[in-house]
């Protein structure tokens, strides 16, 4: 990994832990990797902030007629 992507990671990790939207976007893989160790390591109340997070940024990422995140959203949807 680059540096750039590893700044990237964190900013949007410590975007997710305020609850806030953020606009790099991870695969899902990496997305759902963090989404659990957030829920293992920091318990529900930070994960629940998380996911409205990741909801925030599939939000955005779909209001720029790019596409859509579906399998972001079906992780959301799962973790739920």
């Amino acid at each position: 990994m680059n540096v750039s992507s590893s700044g990237d990671y964190i900013s949007s990790f410590l975007s997710m832990m305020e609850g806030q939207r953020y606009t790099r976007t991870f695969n899902s893989y990496a997305t759902r990797y963090i989404l659990e160790n957030i829920k293992k390591d920091y318990g529900d109340k930070q994960f629940q902030k998380a996911l409205e997070a990741v909801q925030e940024h599939g939000n955005y990422y779909n209001g720029l007629n790019n596409g859509n995140l579906r399998s972001i959203q079906n992780i959301i949807n799962e973790l739920r």
